[in-house]
């Protein structure tokens, strides 16, 4: 959550709704991609989701970043907070998200 803070601090509303799924280092250009990959789910946060869902309905700059967000991206995040949440044992909370989640609808575009 404080790579989303950062970009919208910094304007980039855009961003700072990607930076809440994807991560820092897919949203940058690096000179190289780093290999770090926990397995601790106490590193992941799966109040992210509530946060990913207040803001990408926030602006139409925020709605353009998540625009961006592909929704099998969108559907493994959901599901990985789902699990995390499974496993602090709130499986309630997490059939909850999985079952009441609202995708967004593709932005048409005309011909």
């Amino acid at each position: 959550w404080l790579a989303s803070w950062g970009f919208w601090m910094l304007g980039r509303k855009d961003m700072a709704v990607r930076a809440l799924i994807m991560p820092i280092f897919a949203l940058l250009e690096t000179p190289c991609s780093p290999d770090i990959k926990s397995r601790l789910f106490l590193t992941d946060d799966p109040a992210l989701v509530v946060l990913y869902s207040q803001l990408r309905q926030r602006t139409l700059q925020t709605l353009r970043g998540a625009s961006k967000i592909t929704p099998k991206v969108e559907w493994e995040f959901v599901l990985h907070s789902a699990k995390l949440y499974d496993r602090m044992g709130c499986d309630l909370l997490g059939l909850d998200l999985v079952r009441n989640w609202e995708f967004q609808q593709p932005i048409a575009t005309g011909f």
